[in-house]
């Protein structure tokens, strides 16, 4: 049982399905690799707003989501070296 009142329970739902729907729709405007990478970043913002909020994460996390930025980071700034090479 929960302590909800049921008008607020069903106004959270119709906010995360909206919220669901709006984010797929816009996604339309942006071309795969980019939204790939963006959602490879999504721990950063997460992690950080739960630290501003009290969380406390271990040390492993922080490292994981450091790891993941720099490969995003060199992946995506991998590109442009070997075209350039190419056509020179």
């Amino acid at each position: 049982p929960t302590t909800i009142p049921p008008a607020r329970f069903a106004v959270l739902g119709l906010t995360s399905m909206g919220s669901t729907f709006f984010s797929v729709r816009s996604l339309r405007y942006v071309i795969y690799p980019i939204q790939v990478l963006a959602k490879s970043c999504k721990p950063v913002p997460v992690m950080l707003m739960g630290a501003f909020m009290g969380k406390k994460y271990p040390p492993k996390k922080y490292v994981n989501v450091c790891l993941i930025v720099a490969g995003v980071g060199l992946f995506m700034g991998g590109g442009s070296n070997k075209s350039k090479k190419g056509a020179a």
